[in-house]
This record gives C-alpha cells, sequence and structure tokens, in this order.
C-alpha cells in the first residue's frame, strides 16, 4: 500500500475492463493506484444466469453492493437472494460464489480492500481468446491469491 491516496473524480464512464463470452462485464471505477492501496472498486454487470466459481480471495475482503436485479450469494455454507440495496460482506479466507437469478441484468459494486484484485480483470483481458480459458484465467487469478473453492 502507497502512503497516500489522490483524490478521485470519475467524471467520464471508463469503459469495460473485461467483457467475458457470455456478456457480463467488468469496469474498473476505482484503482487501487489512486487509493494508496486502500480499496479498489469495481462495478460488474451479470446477465441472468451467468455467475462466477465458487472461489477464495486469501489477500482482500470483498463487499458487494446489489445496484439493479437480482442474486444468489453464497458465502461459506449460507446462501441470500439479494436485491437492491443489499450489501453483502465476504471476508478473506471465506469460500464464495454468486450469480445472477433474476430476469434482467445483475448489476453490483464490488469494493475490495485492500484494493489490487481489479488489476486482475486487465490482466485477464490481456489475454485476447485465452481469456475465456478456464485454466488461463485461473493462473492469472493464483497470482492475486484467490483459488477455487
Amino acid at each position: 500500500m502507497s502512503e497516500s491516496s489522490e483524490p478521485h473524480y470519475l467524471t467520464e464512464r471508463p469503459p469495460p475492463a473485461l467483457v467475458r463470452a457470455s456478456g457480463a462485464t467488468v469496469t474498473i471505477l476505482v484503482p487501487a493506484a489512486v487509493s494508496g492501496g486502500a480499496i479498489g472498486v469495481i462495478e460488474t454487470v451479470f446477465p441472468p444466469g451467468d455467475g462466477v466459481p465458487f472461489h477464495m480471495h486469501s489477500r482482500e475482503d470483498e463487499t458487494f453492493y446489489v445496484v439493479s436485479g437480482t442474486g444468489e450469494f453464497r458465502l461459506g455454507d449460507t446462501t441470500v437472494v439479494s436485491g437492491p440495496g443489499s450489501i453483502i460482506f465476504g471476508p478473506r479466507d471465506v469460500p464464495h460464489t454468486f450469480r445472477n437469478v433474476g430476469d434482467t441484468d445483475l448489476k453490483c459494486l464490488i469494493v475490495y480492500s485492500p484494493g489490487g484484485f481489479e488489476q486482475s480483470f486487465l490482466d485477464i483481458a490481456a489475454l485476447g481468446e485465452a481469456g475465456n480459458d478456464p485454466r488461463a484465467t485461473g493462473i492469472v487469478l493464483q497470482r492475486y491469491g484467490l483459488t477455487r473453492a
């Protein structure tokens, strides 16, 4: 973590850092570099039925804020269905997953604390077509302390 952070004003929407084969998008809103490493913030949009595999972060906590849609979130052995305005806190070292169980896109803001994990999406995007291969993305994600559970 760096010693200082800079004010960050997002006045123009950045393009998605990653577009998955399913159509899901990840947009980096606050990179760790501008928060002194304290946080990273992304926006995710998942189409109905889409989600992420069961996994665990070893370096950061993850907080989800549901902007729109309906998501099913599993943290450890607990599963909840959450809609707009819900906040879900996932501490590091707790296996978790989420998926869109609604009929419309699931849009979430996700805060990583400390920041840095958001860079993994840029690294996966840099793989090009190989970014659709779970083995290739798994290697990238391991570098960021993520393991599939």
